[in-house]
């Protein structure tokens, strides 16, 4: 019985009492002992409001219901935990050895959780850390899901959902802002949207060529045919305009299954062709039991549940319930076996190849880690084991990253067997006649860096050619390892490693990601687009999930505001939660597809975000030009957000930086710094900062500025373009004790990497640093001190 509350009146004075009933209101303090609920109704917290849980707490609340058919519902108020330390477990039974259903850590409130078995129990774990003000949260005990939303009738424990009403518990609705049918877009038949060509999603939203874009769009939901999960991989395919989502985990099971995503189609297959069914939509029910379904009703069923109306799914499924209301489509392929087809696994990766995709490693569900590389052909539907006569091999890895580039495989970082995180860049290139081999390989040139990393993203950035690695969790002392918001650019004409100093003046800002794992990042034009992951800071937010995405220009190497995207209610990310262990790619070359990930629980939705014509071209004939996209913005915030654009305030016009001659008043434009001062030593400076022969240039402000050619100053020992016209190298200036050097008016320019070795003697005292045991032909740590501070 749920509360009431009852209101009196008297001389302006309001008196409320709570009707408690049959409920069960738990508010003490919890000590390490399990709590048993028999009620239909209540609330059930670590202790009482205002008051933090005890450190390394164990408690646990055991909720029954009289029938193992009914539903428990477990609905969040507040939350507050030390995120990844402190968690709120919840299980589908009355044991620890129950399915789990979500396990829930940070301040952001869960999404609600349904338990099948008839038990649900609730474990509160903190460690001997800091503790935070717990938790509060109300169950409900029903004979079917959320009372079937008040958009339902419940029957047999089932709801048989009104209208234009579905989904498991009726909360969702059928056919959204109807398929757009008045915009043309696609129309309902029972219970889902049939999409117009170019048109794809439940609500026939994606089009194809929109050239508008900033859209974020919601295609299916986790009930919508993809099994909810995490830690998998989503590989985008061209040439079947298909998604293609491989293995992953759902905090119980290893999963092993393909599914499939048809744009043209907007429904989910396996790998054997059959559509997988909205779950939403499918509902069983015996011949001899409609007319008590019907008598339940009531004289008004019809009205109720819509049987007069073209698009109602129940129609179909009374009318036609002695046949298999859930046609499939015969199968396009041969079944596949299990033994020609990847093990379960998650953690792996996967990358896009000609006619298919690639996956490699990860961990199965034995705990071991795989180091087998396996191809999909989606034209014939089948999995090869590939590199099977390859001498060399990489070691077994899981959270590594797969990236494809000109038809060539590279594979980096990941943790290995043994618990170490790989530094390793692999690459391998698959051919007609099976003869494959993994190659090492080993860069080129300046000092090596230790770039051991895990849970970290690689995007091919092919105006440059080069490989960017991201984030993730970097190795550090004595076994310790931390979040990292480090960026690394591998050139792959030179196999050279470079970091890139990004600017972090700015880090307050709130599109200046902070530390992270678990994300992905994708090219668009000249952006690096960065989505979710795991940020989680000791003492600051609980957040653990992340729900924003952060935006780097790779021609001026600095974070941008994503005002420059606009704001919109279509532009906001629909979901309140954020999410990390997800998988995303790329349609089209200009929308951000994100499949499935964890918040506490997994999900399977599938969702799309439209770029801009700022950050990608719209159409596939069209030429990618960010300056001729000024004109898109709308104001001054937009404008001058963008390093492509400058603000006009005589015309109040958005012009393209160097092309802004009509205004008659200076163009106000951010910075742009370009990538010279984001590279720190000689030989980085020198090699990634110089166009390619051959290779043509970016098409961005940064081009056409001459920031991409730079020179190395000794003195000053630091990056600069080659045409810089706002310092000479080795000025006085430069000096902290602002005297003259002595090696006159103008230090030493570098311009050719070669050159390094020789000339790349920056002035002052060589510090040398030697650790126990004493090696002095290899000394630990060498720096030029040439600088005092009294």
């Amino acid at each position: 019985m749920r509360p009431q509350l009852i209101n009196y009146s008297l001389t302006e004075i309001v008196i409320c009492f709570i009707v408690v009933g049959y409920a069960a209101v738990d508010l003490v303090p919890c000590d390490r002992s399990r709590r048993i609920f028999h009620s239909s109704w209540g609330i059930i917290s670590d202790g009482p409001v205002g008051s933090n849980y005890t450190q390394d707490s164990h408690c646990e609340w055991l909720i029954k219901a009289n029938d193992s058919k009914k539903f428990i519902t477990l609905s969040f108020r507040s939350m507050g935990t030390e995120c990844s330390y402190d968690y709120v477990f919840v299980y589908d039974g009355d044991s620890f050895d129950a399915p789990l259903l979500g396990s829930f850590s940070g301040k952001t409130e869960p999404q609600q959780v349904v338990a099948t078995s008839g038990y649900m129990l609730v474990l509160l774990y903190s460690d001997t850390n800091y503790v935070l003000d717990g938790f509060r949260a109300e169950f409900s005990i029903t004979d079917c899901p959320n009372n079937c939303s008040n958009h339902g009738m419940c029957f047999h424990h089932q709801c048989m959902c009104e209208g234009d009403w579905g989904g498991y518990d009726c909360s969702r609705r059928l056919c959204p802002d109807n398929c757009g049918r008045l915009q043309g877009r696609g129309y309902c038949e029972q219970g889902r949207c049939v999409c117009r060509p170019g048109y794809s999603g439940h609500a026939c939203s994606l089009y194809e060529h929109d050239v508008v874009g900033n859209k974020w769009h919601w295609l299916s939901h986790s009930e919508g045919g993809l099994k909810p999960r995490a830690a998998h991989s989503a590989v985008y395919i061209e040439l079947t305009d298909s998604l293609y989502v491989f293995g992953g985990y759902n905090l119980n099971n290893v999963l092993a299954n393909l599914e499939i995503y048809n744009f043209h189609t907007s429904n989910w297959r396996d790998e054997n062709g059959e559509i997988l069914p909205d779950k939403g939509l499918v509902s069983s029910i015996e011949p001899s039991d409609i007319a008590k379904l019907i008598e339940k009703a009531g004289p008004d069923w019809k009205q109720k549940w819509g049987i007069t109306e073209r698009g109602s799914f129940l129609k179909q499924l009374l009318y036609t319930v002695s046949e298999n209301t859930h046609n499939r489509r015969r199968q396009r392929h041969s079944r596949v076996t299990d033994d020609h087809k990847p093990a379960p696994r998650y953690g792996h990766a996967a990358c896009a190849i000609k006619d298919g995709f690639v996956v490699y490693g990860g961990k199965l569900h034995n705990g071991s880690l795989a180091n087998d590389l396996w191809y999909y052909n989606v034209t014939s539907g089948s999995w090869q084991l590939r590199a099977q006569l390859s001498e060399f091999r990489p070691p077994r890895l899981t959270r590594h990253t797969l990236t494809c580039a000109n038809e060539i495989i590279y594979l980096f970082g990941g943790s290995m067997e043994n618990g170490e995180f790989s530094s390793t860049l692999f690459s391998i290139q698959l051919s007609l006649d099976f003869d494959e081999t993994w190659k090492e390989i080993r860069p080129r040139g300046g000092k090596q860096l230790d770039i051991r990393v895990v849970a970290h993203s690689t995007a091919y950035h092919p105006a440059t050619n080069s490989l960017v690695v991201y984030g993730g969790i970097v190795a550090g002392v004595a076994r310790f390892s931390k979040l990292s918001d480090r960026m690394f650019m591998f050139q792959l004409d030179s196999r050279h490693w470079a970091e890139i100093h990004y600017t972090r003046e700015h880090l307050r800002e709130k599109f200046v990601p902070r530390e992270r794992a678990f994300h992905t990042a994708n090219v668009f034009g000249n952006y690096l687009v960065v989505f979710g992951g795991y940020s989680h800071r000791h003492n600051k937010e609980e957040i653990c999930y992340d729900n924003q995405m952060y935006l780097y220009h790779l021609g001026c190497h600095t974070w941008v505001n994503p005002d420059i995207l606009g704001k919109t209610n279509e532009s906001r990310y629909p979901k309140q939660q954020g999410v990390f262990a997800h998988a995303s790619s790329v349609r089209h070359g200009h929308t951000l597809l994100l499949a499935g990930g964890y918040h506490g629980n997994v999900n399977g939705d599938l969702l799309a975000y439209s770029v801009p014509a700022q950050l990608a071209a719209r159409r596939r004939d069209e030429t990618y030009d960010p300056e001729a996209a000024c004109t898109k913005h709308r104001g001054y915030a937009e404008c001058s957000a963008d390093p492509e654009c400058g603000w006009c305030s005589a015309d109040e016009q958005c012009y393209g930086r160097t092309v802004g001659a009509n205004c008659t008043t200076n163009l106000q434009t951010t910075r742009c710094p370009g990538l010279c001062p984001a590279l720190g030593d000689c030989h980085s400076c020198l090699v990634h900062g110089r166009l390619a022969k051959g290779r043509r240039p970016m098409v961005s402000v940064a081009h056409k500025l001459g920031l991409e050619e730079c020179t190395w100053c000794v003195q000053n020992a630091r990056c600069h373009h080659k045409d810089d016209n706002y310092g000479v190298c080795g000025l006085q200036e430069d000096s902290p004790s602002q005297i003259p050097g002595w090696w006159g008016p103008k230090g030493t320019e570098v311009v050719a990497p070669e050159q390094c070795r020789e000339l790349d003697r920056r002035p002052g005292l060589t510090f040398v640093k030697y650790h126990h045991p004493v090696n002095y032909s290899q000394p630990d740590n060498v720096a030029i001190i040439n600088a005092t501070t009294v």
